[in-house]
């Protein structure tokens, strides 16, 4: 079997990693701006505070969009769906390799683990138990509880992770899961939950997960 020349060899291409510490920094970047412009004013114009969202249909339909089970199911489905079609939609008796499903689940599920990661680093407290103020708590408090902290959303990081994920399968609806996913994030603003600051560190996390899925998968198929 003849060896392929060097001209025929495929070739890494570094230059799409650059996409990896370059989202971090843009992430880094608005959650900055947004902590610093408009973390006050979401609290004061976009908390509701004579009543509460969590009785609407529509709050719960959007708040659910943070839930990875949700995910879970939707990925699992999915993953019966392609059982036997090859990723090229061809049907073929055999299991595709990388099927829509098993990026859904991990893009959604390691995006909300990241965010609870971030939380016990950054140790912003939530915003409805500092009355809208910045917080920060010591290590030595709530050590290793992330339900005390806010900084990112990890509701909003996993819709976010399974809205890009999905905009990466179907690009043509990309708009629509994420503007669902921004639904999600606002909701938790709603109820005091998170600043929106929160919100658009989550959805940097959001971005980043399914963006190192697909650079680690096309790197093991070259």
């Amino acid at each position: 079997m003849s060896t392929p020349s060097p001209a025929t060899r495929p070739r890494f291409r570094p230059w799409p990693w650059l996409l990896l510490p370059a989202t971090l920094l843009l992430a880094a970047l608005a959650t900055a701006l947004a902590t610093v412009l408009l973390d006050q004013w979401g609290w004061q114009a976009l908390m509701w505070r004579s009543d509460t969202p969590e009785r609407f249909d529509w709050y719960k339909a959007v708040r659910v969009l943070g839930y990875f089970p949700v995910w879970l199911v939707v990925g699992l489905a999915l993953i019966l769906i392609d059982s036997d079609r090859t990723t090229d939609g061809e049907l073929t008796g055999k299991p595709a390799t990388w099927t829509r499903g098993p990026f859904l689940i991990v893009s959604a599920g390691l995006a909300g683990l990241l965010a609870d990661g971030l939380k016990l680093v950054l140790r912003r407290q939530r915003p409805i138990d500092t009355q809208g103020e910045h917080v920060f708590l010591s290590f030595a408090q709530h050590t290793w509880d992330s339900s005390h902290f806010g900084l990112p959303s990890s509701h909003a990081a996993v819709a976010f992770g399974a809205a890009f994920a999905l905009a990466k399968l179907h690009p043509r609806a990309a708009p629509v899961f994420i503007l669902a996913a921004c639904a999600c994030g606002l909701s938790r603003v709603q109820v005091g939950q998170h600043f929106i600051s929160d919100v658009v560190l989550a959805a940097g996390v959001g971005l980043l997960i399914p963006l190192l899925l697909t650079l680690i998968h096309q790197r093991l198929a070259r």
